[in-house]
């Protein structure tokens, strides 16, 4: 069967594999294409392949696809393996952070004035404005730093009383202002996100009527 490869810089390329083919063993034959210049994270319809090495190629096709594309390392957790060390947070105010992409993400509420620590990233976002109260149905604004290689972040208060987010490399005392990204993101969306994977990664996989409801439900907000 023939399959597409989008990679990170933007190109497609066919790739003839036998139907039986692992995620896994597809990732293996990506690493070693010559055509794809940068490796990263392999991914379906957005999903995040790095937990299903056992899915096999052809259960993601029958969805109604057949191009993978490979992203950059991101999503909860996933900053680590592509190296970031960034782990530790200090605020001078009460904020709430977000940690991972907008289809993975948790939501960590930084008390003031206090060390905190988290799973290894390299980007965060700072909620300013949240919309509703209902669990799994709150919408939230912010604005999404990126940092590079190991240290800390500093959120300080502003003379408007606004934060200002300060990234401090590991054994340099030379710190970073850093500049922002407005975000907005959306947990209705994040959990049909997860509702979706775990359908992906259930070994009941064969039943295609419950699957198509749910990518109905996925595409279509029904």
């Amino acid at each position: 069967m023939e399959v597409f490869i989008q990679s990170i810089e933007g190109g497609i390329y066919p790739m003839t594999i036998d139907s039986g083919t692992t995620i896994s063993e597809l990732k293996n034959k990506i690493k070693k294409d010559s055509r794809i210049a940068s490796q990263g994270l392999l991914t379906f319809l957005d999903l995040d392949l790095t937990e299903e090495d056992g899915l096999t190629v052809e259960e993601c096709v029958r969805l109604g696809n057949n191009t993978f594309q490979v992203t950059q390392f991101k999503g909860v957790g996933d900053e680590a393996r592509g190296g970031a060390q960034v782990k530790k947070i200090r605020s001078e105010m009460d904020i709430k952070v977000i940690l991972g992409d907008k289809r993975k993400f948790q939501c960590v509420k930084i008390l003031p004035n206090k060390d905190m620590e988290f799973s290894p990233t390299k980007s965060l976002g700072v909620v300013y404005h949240q919309e509703g109260e209902e669990n799994g149905k709150r919408t939230y604004s912010m604005e999404k730093f990126q940092m590079s290689g190991k240290g800390k972040v500093e959120v300080r208060r502003d003379e408007e009383d606004r934060a200002d987010v300060y990234f401090i490399p590991d054994g340099d005392e030379t710190e970073q202002k850093l500049v922002g990204k407005v975000k907005t993101y959306d947990e209705l969306r994040n959990s049909q996100e997860n509702r979706l994977m775990r359908i992906l990664g259930s070994k009941a996989f064969g039943n295609m009527t419950r699957l198509a409801a749910v990518i109905r439900d996925f595409v279509f907000g029904v």
